[in-house]
Order: C-alpha cells, then sequence, then structure tokens
C-alpha cells in the first residue's frame, strides 16, 4: 500500500514547527536570558566581588588647644566653628598681666645675676675672691636664667596658637570665661589628611588588601 496510507500522520506531524522555535517560546527564551543577565550583572556589581558596608564615616586628626602651665581669662576670641586656619595663626589669648609681670621680675633678676657673675669672675682672676664665690654666682645666674626662661614660657602660653593648618570643628569657650591649665579650648581638624574609616565584617576582612581601590 502508498505510504500515506500506511502513516497517516506523518506528514502532519513533520509539516508542524518544533515547540521552542515558535514565537512565544523565543520571545519566553529571551526575556529569560534577558533576567538572567540581569541578575548576573547585580551579583557581580553589587556581591561579588567587592566587600560593602554601610557603616563607615570620614575621619581626621583632631588637636586639641588648651593652655599649658597657665590659666586665666579669655580676652580674645580670633576664630569661630569651621573657621580655616594655618599653623601658628593666633587662636585666643588670655589675661597675661600677671605672666608678664613675672616676666620682668625675671628679666630684672637675670640681668643682676649676670652682671654679679662677671663682677666675680674679673675678680677670680686677680685673685681677689674664693673660689666658692665665685661658685655661688656661677649658680645664681644659672638659677636667673631658668627662671626666665620658665617665666617666658607661660607668657607665650597665654596665647593659643594653631598646631597645624585645619579647621576649627569645635569652640568650647567664649571671651570672658576662664580657662583652666589642660582645658580644652578649641578642636582644630586637619582636614586636608582625611580617610574613611569603615568598619568591615570579620568574615570580609579576609577580601580587603592593601592598595586595592575603594568607593
Amino acid at each position: 500500500p502508498p505510504r500515506s496510507t500506511l502513516f497517516p500522520y506523518t506528514t502532519l506531524f513533520r509539516s508542524k514547527e518544533m515547540w521552542w522555535k515558535t514565537p512565544r517560546a523565543k520571545t519566553v527564551g529571551k526575556i529569560s536570558l534577558g533576567v538572567l543577565l540581569l541578575g548576573l550583572l547585580i551579583w557581580w556589581f553589587l556581591f561579588f566581588p567587592f566587600v560593602s558596608t554601610d557603616d563607615a564615616r570620614v575621619a581626621a586628626t583632631l588637636v586639641r588647644v588648651a593652655p599649658e602651665g597657665v590659666s586665666g581669662r579669655i580676652e580674645k576670641l580670633n576664630v569661630t566653628e569651621g573657621s580655616r586656619v594655618k599653623k601658628e595663626d593666633i587662636l585666643l589669648e588670655l589675661d597675661h598681666r600677671t605672666t608678664e609681670a613675672n616676666l620682668e621680675r625675671a628679666q630684672a633678676r637675670a640681668e643682676l645675676a649676670n652682671q654679679d657673675l662677671k663682677r666675680s669672675q674679673s675678680l677670680a682672676r686677680q685673685s681677689g675672691i674664693a673660689l666658692r664665690d665665685l661658685d655661688k654666682a656661677t649658680a645664681e645666674a644659672r638659677a636667673a636664667e631658668g627662671e626666665l626662661k620658665l617665666a617666658q614660657t607661660n607668657y607665650d602660653n597665654t596665647t593659643l596658637k594653631s598646631p597645624i593648618d585645619g579647621v576649627v570643628v569645635q569652640k568650647l569657650t567664649e571671651v570672658g570665661n576662664i580657662l583652666e591649665v589642660s582645658q580644652t579650648a578649641l578642636t582644630v581638624a586637619d582636614i586636608d589628611h582625611v580617610w574613611v574609616a569603615a568598619n568591615i565584617e570579620e568574615t570580609a576582612v579576609g577580601k580587603v588588601k592593601i592598595g586595592q581601590p575603594v568607593t
């Protein structure tokens, strides 16, 4: 018998298009591939190989400005919070009348002691004074010089200068307030050398290496 009689459905099945070649199947395949690629991109750029954290902040070196060795009433305050300052700029001044008086007294004592020492040295060269008296004059001159240096330091400390280039980020006092020894009056931040302090999970720390770029 003819082939068409033995296999009546052969021609019918061959004439139909395979299911994966249909327009609907192609559309579904394209959408599935797009979703897969999108998911792969999201996974690659957001989860791997990057380490991420939202526990981070900008940090900088903070220098607290406080008087050393002296206390006093604030007479001048030359900056406010947000002021940009340079190293050695005068930030504030304390009442220096007492330290100035002590400095003048120390200067007078040092001059007198030096004059006594010169006279003693002159007499010693002529054997007109005992060596013990020369030693005493020398010791007194050194002591007077030390007192003068201390008085000068205390006077200088009534003027508080900026230790670095930076920005005043905190002001804790006002004109007229009494500032005690080592009491912080201002805080200056070195904003030219800031960094990001980020806390990384312990399980991810091993992925962080020196020299890696960060955002």
